[in-house]
């Protein structure tokens, strides 16, 4: 298909993001899906896109370009715009990647997206696996999203679950990642500082705060290791404490799998797990333990198998 023809097609108000973009060239794109409901691990998932000279020669209403500079960012949560961050040096929580403890990233990376530095946006395997797990739970408790994915979904959409949010996701993350519009560290900094840590927690600055009453650069292995963990769920992290604020066993269980892991990698060595404490709440997050008390709820944590994945 020609590329313009193809930009042309989008259905007026349904893809706002690429109101007004222009391209050149042409591509074409094949999907093979089989799956069965009651064989899940046979899922089949083939995704290929082939392109021709295809170049785009404009940006729609989304600026991309914007995560190389200073901006506010506005979470969207239930159609409601949240408090607005400002992401860049005026914003005293703003923390720059080289000023983030490195255990941090590791252990993030390690969860979130252990490709991310070598992907274009999309690990067709993270889809599949995706797939069979919400095959097999019934409902939509896995997603196949990279770190690129996740960065495109806080800054320029919203949170809803509908194919077409969907789909303008895949689109402005093939263009994010296919025309170097942003550097791999620099997309990671954001990310670090606009990603939901806590409730209206945003950004590793306000969340080292929340948390440890401590600087990003401060951090130990294991409070890094409980960070990365609670990204998924960050507004139940109440429920893996007691009341004297430590973490209960099923979340120290879930932490060690992590850092098991990472050894066998080669992201830590032992010698990174000597003298570490184990994690006490000390900030303001602290409250919120005392408020929800000895609540057996618990959040949902990863499996090993989807973090050896």
């Amino acid at each position: 298909m020609n590329a313009q023809n193809y930009i042309n097609s989008l259905p007026a108000g349904l893809f706002t993001h690429f109101v007004g973009m222009e391209a050149t060239g042409s591509f074409d794109y094949h999907l093979n899906l089989i799956f069965n409901k009651n064989k899940p691990n046979s899922v089949v998932f083939d995704s290929n896109l082939n392109k021709e000279n295809l170049v785009i020669t404009k940006y729609g209403e989304a600026n991309l370009s914007k995560l190389n500079g200073e901006f506010t960012y506005r979470a969207i949560i239930n159609n409601t715009p949240q408090r607005g961050i400002l992401v860049g040096a005026s914003n005293p929580n703003y923390t720059p990647l080289n000023q983030i403890s490195p255990y941090l990233r590791k252990c993030v990376l390690t969860t979130e997206d252990p490709s991310f530095f070598s992907h274009r946006g999309f690990i067709k395997e993270a889809f599949k696996q995706s797939i069979v797990k919400n095959i097999r739970t019934r409902k939509f408790s896995r997603g196949g999203s990279t770190i690129s994915m996740q960065l495109i979904k806080n800054a320029f959409l919203t949170r809803e679950k509908t194919l077409s949010r969907k789909l303008e996701e895949i689109l402005l993350v093939y263009i994010l990642e296919n025309n170097r519009i942003v550097s791999k560290e620099r997309m990671l900094e954001v990310y670090f500082n606009i990603i939901e840590w806590g409730p209206n927690v945003y950004g590793i600055g306000e969340a080292a705060a929340f948390y440890f009453q401590k600087s990003p650069s401060e951090l130990t292995l294991n409070e890094c290791l409980y960070l990365a963990n609670i990204i998924p769920s960050p507004k139940k992290f109440m429920y893996q404490f007691n009341t004297e604020g430590n973490l209960k066993p099923f979340a120290n269980s879930r932490d060690k799998q992590l850092k098991n892991i990472m050894m066998r990698r080669g992201l830590i060595t032992p010698e990174d797990t000597i003298n570490q404490l184990p994690i006490h709440i000390s900030g303001n997050a602290r409250s919120f333990i005392k408020i929800v008390g000895e609540n057996p709820t618990a959040i949902d944590s990863t499996s090993i198998e989807e973090f050896e994945f």
